[in-house]
């Protein structure tokens, strides 16, 4: 009878502690996939400003080489001292 208690509170024991242990890797998991999806919308967010701005870069070149704009104000839109 003491030996059938002490096997059932083993097993019991046995039992929380895979319950544990699945509770764990289900939040690992849980955690691993919301970064996975976070690292994917910045990386989306960013290939949408570098089009943007290749566009912008594109479309300020095309100007430079019809004459509309000069160099000195297209290097000082990017941050360039046109003097140096």
């Amino acid at each position: 009878m003491l030996n059938i208690k002490q096997q059932e509170r083993s097993d019991q024991y046995k039992k929380q502690e895979m319950q544990k242990k699945l509770d764990e890797e289900n939040m690992r998991a849980l955690k691993i996939k919301q970064e996975r999806e976070e690292l994917m919308r910045n990386r989306f967010e960013l290939r949408k400003q570098i089009d943007t701005d290749k566009q912008k870069i594109l479309q300020d070149f095309d100007q430079l080489k019809r004459g509309k704009m000069n160099t000195e104000d297209i290097a000082k839109q990017y941050g360039y001292d046109p003097k140096v």
